[in-house]
């Protein structure tokens, strides 16, 4: 059985996309403004959709993302 953090369906936050990418969430924040990642903004509210950003990055920068 898949724990939350391994679920690869739906949205997550900022802080749960750092730790897949082994990044601070201050560098989230900093690609998510120069528009290297594609997010959901709803207000204050910032969500990622896990398959979007890793087929963005591979896209762009080439595969060997951690999974």
């Amino acid at each position: 059985m898949k724990t939350p953090k391994e679920t690869t369906d739906g949205l997550i936050t900022k802080v749960e996309l750092a730790d897949r990418l082994k990044v601070s969430p201050r560098t989230v924040s900093t690609w998510m403004n120069c528009k290297a990642l594609p997010h959901i903004k709803c207000g204050k509210t910032v969500r990622f959709d896990w398959a979007a950003v890793v087929s963005h990055l591979e896209r762009h920068f080439g595969k060997g993302l951690p999974s």
